[in-house]
């Protein structure tokens, strides 16, 4: 279920981020909390997940899909899979149009760190705004010509999944270098950075790096013929999404990981959020969203007012 050339993740991946200290798509509170869809655009929950509303206002078209999100401040930015970047200044009533001189093209991924918002295409292109999405530049020095399936921040160090391995920008995206090794030759479809270890979801389970990413090892053996297609921390415990297999759970920081899908919708996970002690899924099969309140042990559809259940990306925003 995953988009990969013309087919899904989050990716995201790391699928978008909020701009804090905190990992992405993590806050403290619960506050507005956006999915993406398969065709039916951007909805938007106030009520911790209880009901949710669409709200496409100014994305054009009937069939929309959004692959990423990312907020900077109080702007949230949304990824289409063929219309390019678009952004709400105001809590998702309306969007505008944001990846001016880049029409058409299909987002990937995103995220966000202090000084700009990232846009990972389907044609290798990191797409980078310094001016809250005002104007855009292609930074592809150093990067193949390949899908950018998945994008982390740490301050100025960008972290790029694709489908040859792992790439990292150590000047905030002008340049590139290939870090890959220990990786298998698969996709990257999540990036997730925790602080001191940073972890790649692949379709051969996870893999970690405690050197910036110059080198991998495998982060528990129980994944490794595993695609991994989200990510997520949520206090101690990692939480990876998987293609058909549901949640592991870790709480050793990825030595070993365990099953925890009791009451999940779907097993076709491609986004994580969490808000404070709800942990919110979503898959991307037709399950919808799912919503765990005791650290993953146990989840429940939320789904009220959602008319498309395919969900590629969940964030959470500050209102």
């Amino acid at each position: 279920m995953k988009f990969f050339f013309n087919l899904l993740f989050v990716i995201l991946i790391v699928s978008g981020c909020n701009k804090s200290t905190a990992p992405p798509n993590t806050i403290s509170t619960d506050t507005t909390l956006f999915a993406g869809t398969a065709g039916g655009g951007v909805y938007r929950s106030i009520d911790k997940g209880s009901t949710w509303l669409q709200i496409n206002n100014g994305i054009p078209g009937t069939k929309i899909r959004i692959n990423a999100f990312a907020v900077n401040g109080t702007t949230i930015f949304a990824g289409t899979g063929s219309a390019g970047v678009f952004q709400s200044i105001d809590n998702g009533n309306t969007w505008t149009e944001s990846s001016t001189g880049f029409p058409n093209t299909s987002i990937l991924s995103m995220a966000a760190n202090d000084s700009a918002i990232f846009a990972g295409t389907s044609i290798g292109e990191i797409l980078r705004s310094s001016n809250i999405g005002n104007q855009w530049a292609a930074k592809t020095a150093g990067l193949p010509t390949v899908p950018i399936t998945s994008i982390a921040t740490a301050g100025t160090t960008i972290f790029a999944g694709t489908n040859i391995g792992v790439y990292r920008s150590d000047d905030d995206g002008n340049s590139w270098t290939q870090f890959s090794t220990g990786l298998p030759k698969s996709g990257i479809f999540a990036l997730l950075y925790t602080g001191a270890i940073i972890y790649a979801g692949t379709d051969s389970g996870v893999y970690a790096s405690i050197t910036n990413g110059v080198t991998w090892h495998a982060s528990g053996v129980n994944l490794s013929k595993l695609q991994v297609n989200a990510l997520i921390i949520s206090g101690t415990a990692i939480f990876a999404g998987t293609n058909g297999k549901g949640i592991y759970r870790s709480i050793d920081n990825g030595s070993t990981w365990v099953q925890r899908d009791s009451g999940l919708t779907d097993m076709y996970v491609d986004a994580f959020a969490v808000g404070g002690a709800r942990i919110f899924t979503g898959t991307s099969g037709g399950g919808g969203i799912d919503l765990s309140k005791d650290n993953g042990d146990t989840w429940v559809g939320t789904n009220t007012g959602l008319t498309d259940p395919h969900i590629f990306a969940l964030i959470f925003k500050l209102q």
